[in-house]
């Protein structure tokens, strides 16, 4: 009743109740307040962290001490992202999808699990952040292909640890052969899984321009376009989106992938060679030259090396050479024997130089793949006598048949 008389007083009220809904709304005012309660959880340390993966850093945001399971973070993010909450020493983990906004977390010590690398993850329960329901409905949609995966994935994975163990020791190489045939087979059962999944992962992203988790699953899946089909994709995404934690990484990936593609000019590499003698991509101008990224542990790249030897005996004298380049920085034995195995020592052979932090997995320099947006393997890479990029092939790129198309036409017109 009151309201009826003051009308004008009334339509300022009603503006400034829009204004303070849409600032809490747009949860970037007053930073996020997590709070955490996990039954049986010991008093400890938690802390919170998230990785950057344009600088393959781990960033430390917070720490908190534990009180009967209960610790709390506070902070401010420039934008959503996904975070990770561990606590020392015990080394419990578990990560979810933060905001600027209050969030609930809550679990039970004894649904731990123990995962790769003997890490104890924990599934924990969260409220209050938009980017988590985002995560939530993703997970519900793969949840069938997940189920009936993760019975192969577990076998390949045992098969795939016991075959490891087995070359540390003296056992008998048909006996290693058996043990990595099953293996293979295990991990070849998996593959059918990987279109499925990735359509609806594709979907997903395609749906949800909005959301900053489509964008952080998309950081993943650049190689799965070309260059042109890539930013096509991110422009759907809203500017919020583009211009967030995610969006810029992928911004990042593009102007690789850009680096990488046709019409570039190709970086020139220097590096020592399969025998330790020097080389460098621009010894090579004059010539097509083929960078075949690869490595010994990848079975596509081993089962397509027949082919390559076909190409490069079919066009090394009108002036056509291969450098591979293999993903072994970690294992230059397997690298040689693998050389040696596949009988292609007569073209020219790199490491990629990959580096880890000590005593960590983190990435401190990808290498020359770095250059060219290498992601998956394996990936070819076509550069004219002039040093551009012609063709890339893999991911990222077009198929072989494209590639062998390709040369027919340089060399055979």
């Amino acid at each position: 009743m009151v309201f009826n008389h003051f009308k004008t007083s009334f339509y300022y009220l009603i503006l400034f109740l829009i204004f303070v809904s849409c600032g809490r709304n747009s949860h970037t005012e007053d930073g996020y307040t997590i709070e955490a309660s996990i039954t049986d959880l010991q008093d400890e340390t938690a802390i919170l962290q998230y990785f950057n993966q344009s600088k393959r850093e781990t960033v430390t945001l917070d720490s908190a001490s534990i009180s009967d399971g209960s610790f709390v973070f506070k902070g401010k993010l420039k934008s959503p992202r996904e975070v990770t909450v561990t606590t020392k020493p015990s080394d419990l983990s578990f990560s979810f999808f933060a905001e600027n906004s209050t969030i609930t977390i809550s679990g039970n010590l004894s649904d731990a699990k123990k995962g790769r690398g003997n890490r104890v993850t924990l599934d924990v329960d969260v409220t209050g952040s938009r980017i988590q329901k985002d995560a939530n409905a993703y997970s519900e949609a793969i949840q069938g292909i997940q189920k009936k995966s993760q019975p192969i994935r577990a076998r390949y994975d045992s098969l795939n640890r016991a075959y490891i163990a087995m070359m540390n020791t003296d056992a008998d190489e048909d006996v290693l052969e058996k043990m990595k045939a099953k293996a293979t087979k295990a991990k070849d059962e998996l593959d059918q899984f990987v279109e499925p999944r990735s359509e609806i992962t594709q979907k997903f992203i395609t749906e949800h321009p909005n959301s900053h988790f489509a964008a952080s699953l998309y950081v993943w899946r650049t190689n799965s376009h070309t260059y042109d089909e890539n930013v096509e994709i991110f422009n759907s995404f809203s500017d919020e989106v583009q211009d967030g934690f995610y969006g810029r990484q992928i911004k990042q990936e593009l102007e690789k992938l850009k680096q990488g593609s046709p019409g570039a000019v190709a970086y020139n590499f220097k590096s020592v060679d399969f025998n330790g003698d020097s080389l460098a991509l621009s010894d090579y101008r004059g010539q097509y030259v083929l960078l075949d990224f690869w490595a010994s542990w990848c079975g596509p790249c081993r089962a397509g090396n027949p082919h390559l030897l076909d190409l490069y005996a079919k066009y090394h004298e009108q002036g056509f050479e291969i450098i591979g380049i293999a993903d072994d920085d970690n294992d230059h034995e397997a690298w040689r024997e693998a050389v040696a195995e596949d009988g292609i020592g007569v073209w020219k052979h790199v490491l990629r130089g990959l580096k880890y932090k000590q005593d960590s997995y983190e990435i401190i320099d990808a290498g020359i793949g770095d250059h060219y947006a290498i992601h998956t393997l394996p990936t070819k890479i076509l550069i004219n006598p002039e040093g551009v990029i012609v063709g890339r092939y893999g991911g990222g790129g077009k198929n072989d048949e494209a590639l062998d198309k390709k040369l027919n036409q340089i060399f055979e017109i």
